[in-house]
């Protein structure tokens, strides 16, 4: 008995799987045809952002030869490459999945509008291509995949000028709703590990010092250090990003802490920091048009450091 019950259980869930895979929508009824997007990835030389995280204001990106760069009213910036490259990879690769809705007054509630929506606008060598709003974004995990994989992402978008919300799998919200600060280069130093060869502290007073390699040792002076310790502060700083972005500071006067990296195969890295108060002004030579900054116990205290620590055998703090 318990085997007929179960059978007529797994016919029912059947027949409305059924259902709800074949038996079209009134959406899907409307005769419309989904675009299709068709972007020479070469050619895409700006896109207009209008972010909700960044209160739809303009943010414009506008490849000048081999850079990126990011201009909102009247200040231009230099984009990370990476950002820029990873919206025009996700737009290229756009597949719609279908129709969700056909009424202008749906949008808000897939935040496909004006107010609670991201529009984007793409243009090759000054023509447009594309212009869309990208608006809410669902998770969605698959009941017989395993517990430990992560669950996929449903992106409602419209194009504009029509009231369609369509559906597309992927995390474009995540993508394209950020603030400025997420699109910014904040390269501070840029060098490969190995080669870098030596490091000199600059600090007030006489406790300046540098450290440098020879053969395959590291040394203060004559006075052979930590070398795995060291090997695993070069790891900290070799690629370090900046998180903060201090626009309004102006240098007035010379730095008090001074870092430089140098070596075989690389550009000179010099550090500048300006203290004030409880904040660390901080300006790389590897990208000298944007000031950062840190607290005492941020980025300012990985890269600065005593000849104690070097000298004392210890995790790296």
């Amino acid at each position: 008995m318990k085997n007929s019950y179960l059978l007529i259980i797994l016919i029912i869930l059947a027949g409305g799987y059924f259902l709800l895979k074949n038996v079209k929508s009134p959406q899907r009824e409307k005769n419309y045809k989904i675009p299709e997007i068709i972007m020479d990835t070469a050619k895409v030389n700006e896109i207009k952002l209008y972010t909700k995280a960044q209160d739809h204001q303009e943010l414009k990106f506008v490849k000048e030869k081999d850079q990126w760069m990011l201009g909102t009213g009247d200040k231009n910036f230099k984009a990370q490459r990476s950002r820029v490259k990873a919206m025009i990879y996700e737009l290229s690769n756009l597949k719609i999945d279908r129709v969700v809705s056909t009424q202008k007054d749906k949008w808000m509630e897939y935040e496909v509008d004006d107010s609670s929506g991201s529009r984007v606008v793409v243009y090759e060598r000054g023509k447009e291509i594309l212009d869309l709003y990208i608006g809410k974004l669902s998770f969605v995990q698959n009941p017989s995949a395993m517990q430990q994989q992560q669950p996929s992402g449903l992106s409602y978008i419209r194009f504009n000028n029509s009231n369609e919300v369509l559906v597309t799998e992927g995390f474009l919200p995540i993508t394209f709703n950020q603030a400025i600060g997420s699109f910014r280069d904040n390269t501070f130093i840029k060098a490969e590990k190995d080669n870098i060869s030596r490091i000199e502290f600059e600090y007030p007073s006489d406790s300046s010092f540098a450290i440098y390699k020879r053969d395959s040792a590291w040394y203060i002076g004559d006075l052979k250090i930590d070398t795995d310790k060291t090997e695993a502060y070069l790891q900290e700083v070799s690629k370090r990003k900046m998180p903060d972005f201090a626009d309004e500071y102006k240098v007035i006067r010379e730095p008090d802490f001074q870092l430089k990296l140098s070596g075989t195969n690389m550009e000179e890295v010099t550090i500048k920091v300006y203290q004030e108060e409880e904040e660390y002004y901080m300006q790389s030579s590897a990208n000298m048009q944007t000031m950062f900054k840190s607290n005492g116990s941020g980025v300012f205290a990985k890269l600065f450091k005593g000849k104690k620590f070097f000298k004392e055998k210890n995790s790296l703090q």
